[in-house]
């Protein structure tokens, strides 16, 4: 569902001329924000307690692990 409305919410603004505001160019960043935030949060750590072996490649585990340390 995480990525599906956030998906819409862009794919509207994109797509329909008069939803080009300033409002909904605002709203279509937070979309962009949300869908970073679970592709390089969430899904990394849904990864990590699903399966204990990291399956992810060894770019991942350095994204994660830096993220972890400073965050």
């Amino acid at each position: 569902m995480l990525f599906l409305g956030n998906l819409l919410v862009i794919l509207v603004i994109v797509v329909h001329r008069k939803m080009r505001t300033v409002t909904n160019f605002f709203l279509a960043n937070l979309a962009a924000a949300d869908l970073g935030v679970g592709v390089f949060c969430v899904l990394p750590n849904l990864m990590v307690n699903l399966d204990p072996n990291w399956v992810l490649g060894n770019v991942s585990i350095i994204h994660v692990l830096w993220s972890v340390l400073v965050v």
